[in-house]
């Protein structure tokens, strides 16, 4: 029972770093997911009323204006489904940063999350040559043909010559 124990005591984070930074870094993501949202939706919805109320909206004019009639209480739907969105966008995004933050951290999980570190820092960095088909998906290609790309065939140039 005792190593029972340990083994599921090695899985408890093991430094109070492992919670405090991803609770960090997931409320400060929300935060700003919050503010940009409402940066994006406050001024589209002033600037449509302000249209509205200064006639660049036909209302009455418009013989097509009775069939936006037809659900007047759906107008204060708007404004709820906004405060809803933005508010459950922000937890969602929060929460998926702050996991994957925590997961990068967990001493269960660093040893694999720096393994594909690695991967990706390998894959789009230095496997990346000119010759390469992929090149163009790299995000760095400037950096890839800068580190001894050119070769028109990685596999070309990785043969051994027999000089027998």
């Amino acid at each position: 029972e005792e190593a029972g124990n340990a083994s599921v005591d090695s899985l408890y984070p093991s430094s109070e770093y492992m919670i405090r930074i991803p609770l960090i870094i997931g409320t400060a993501t929300a935060f700003l997911t919050s503010v940009y949202l409402a940066v994006t939706f406050l001024p589209s919805t002033t600037s449509t009323i302000l249209r509205l109320r200064c006639g660049q909206i036909p209302t009455m004019a418009n013989e097509e204006f009775n069939k936006y009639r037809c659900a007047p209480d759906q107008v204060s739907v708007i404004l709820g489904s906004m405060f809803w969105g933005c508010f459950l966008s922000s937890i969602l995004v929060g929460g998926f940063v702050g996991v994957l933050v925590f997961i990068s951290l967990w001493q269960a999980t660093v040893y694999f999350i720096a393994r594909v570190i690695a991967l990706f820092i390998g894959r789009y960095l230095f496997l990346d040559s000119k010759g390469s088909k992929y090149t163009k998906f790299s995000p760095f290609p400037f950096l890839c043909r800068s580190l001894g790309g050119g070769l028109d065939s990685p596999v070309y140039a990785n043969r051994v010559q027999d000089h027998s």
